[in-house]
């Protein structure tokens, strides 16, 4: 079958197909809208279409069902696309802003793909022109038996649109022992919109035995300010051991600056080794632009130490570091409360001291280094020695917002002694609670 069965031009609107075996596509086994523009190719039903891909040359070149440009309702049922080279794909693009294609499925449900052998589920626009949006998959099935084989990319690697996009109660599942993602979102194209994505109430899960040592999920941001309010919400995002000893590493991953506005929420993520990591986000990272709670795996940053007196300092111009080298890591917020407790002291009286409680990142300062990070109180506790009385109790409480999730801040205390004396920071408590 050399050329698609349907949807070739502008009369291909309310088409209905229905129960077919297609048998070995050489390039599309449906095709809708390849050459049609403005969503023209509209009102196509695909129900019911079993598509295999058996002999080698449909294995390499053929497309299950793929979608240019028009929208269409779809049910695979438990038939659908299988072996074929993509299974379900959506690939609009187009010639000018004025010959656009623009593709959705709405609704979509079924099989969209089964042990494809590049993607079960592709959407990426071909160029600048094409735009995917408005579309909706529920109960929708895409998976591989296939190490190598991620079921889902949802990519802008060659420009255009993609908006809107909803999937919820769908099975999406890896090979034995996967290699790369199950779900890939790269927005890395040009930032023409990337945004508007939902996964709810789905089962993201590494089968049939071994170790996945991809993420499970792999959200990329490269494009400016893409991919955009996402909301991933109540998902199963783990394995299912039912075929045998199945292990994963990493459950998501977030990367990229360009990451914005996520939402996280209600998810399982408790069977991967790693909930989740956040890299790639020096230049504001998604810190303040993302909603990450409620996870089951994932929890707030809580600690409470009681660090080792350290040697005082004589300074008493400017601040010198005590370098108690205690850290946290935010997980959840970003938004964090520090609570120290100590003695301040100075062995002379009539001589004080100051205390500051300082945070920053990268190497933690050491003993009697100079000043360095970010002070998180304004006005210093001060005292001041007396006959018999050379300490009182201090407590500093900072309140912190927007940190970067899983960035590694560490905690120090500054010391000054006023007019002489040796001043000290004694008997510390530290507490760090993100909220």
């Amino acid at each position: 079958m050399g050329t698609p069965c349907c949807g070739l031009g502008s009369s291909a609107d309310g088409i209905f197909v229905g129960w077919n075996t297609i048998q070995n596509p050489a390039a599309d086994g449906i095709g809708v809208g390849k050459n049609t523009y403005n969503t023209n190719t509209a009102g196509v039903t695909l129900y019911d279409n079993a598509i295999g891909c058996i002999s080698a040359s449909a294995r390499v070149n053929s497309f299950g069902v793929h979608i240019y440009d028009g929208s269409i309702a779809y049910d695979g049922t438990e038939n659908g696309p299988e072996g074929c080279s993509y299974g379900f794909a959506v690939t609009p693009g187009g010639t000018s802003s004025q010959l656009s294609q623009n593709a959705a499925f709405n609704p979509a449900t079924g099989v969209l793909g089964d042990q494809s052998q590049v993607h079960d589920l592709l959407i990426q626009p071909l160029n600048q022109y094409g735009v995917v949006q408005l579309s909706e998959c529920t109960a929708c099935w895409a998976s591989t038996t296939y190490a190598g084989v991620n079921p889902v990319l949802i990519s802008n690697a060659n420009g255009g649109v993609i908006d809107g996009l909803n999937f919820s109660g769908s099975d999406f599942h890896s090979g034995s022992g996967a290699t790369v993602p199950i779900i890939d979102i790269e927005a890395v194209g040009s930032a023409q919109g990337f945004q508007h994505i939902m996964f709810t109430g789905n089962d993201i899960t590494c089968m049939f035995g071994g170790n996945c040592s991809a993420p499970l999920v792999k959200i990329n941001g490269t494009a400016a300010s893409y991919p955009a309010r996402m909301i991933f919400n109540s998902n199963h995002i783990g394995f299912n051991d039912e075929a045998g000893a199945t292990t994963c590493s990493l459950g998501m991953a977030i990367s990229g600056p360009g990451t914005a506005y996520l939402t996280i929420v209600g998810n399982d993520l408790n069977d991967c080794a790693t909930s989740y990591t956040v890299s790639g986000n020096a230049a504001g990272g998604i810190n303040a632009r993302t909603l990450l709670a409620s996870n089951l795996g994932v929890y707030p940053f809580f600690s409470q130490d009681n660090p080792a007196n350290p040697t005082g300092t004589t300074v008493t111009s400017g601040y010198v570091m005590m370098g108690i080298n205690k850290g946290f890591t935010p997980q959840t917020s970003g938004n964090v409360t520090i609570t120290l407790n100590g003695n301040e002291n100075n062995n002379t009286v009539g001589d004080g001291v100051h205390v500051f409680l300082v945070y920053g990142t990268g190497t933690a300062p050491t003993n009697g280094q100079a000043f360095t990070g970010t002070a998180c109180n304004t006005t210093a506790p001060y005292f001041t020695a007396i006959s018999g009385l050379n300490s009182a109790p201090y407590a500093i409480v900072c309140n912190i917002q927007d940190l970067n999730l899983q960035q590694n801040y560490w905690i120090d205390v500054a010391v000054q002694a006023v007019g002489g004396g040796t001043a000290s920071t004694q008997s510390m408590t530290d507490t760090v609670t993100e909220r």
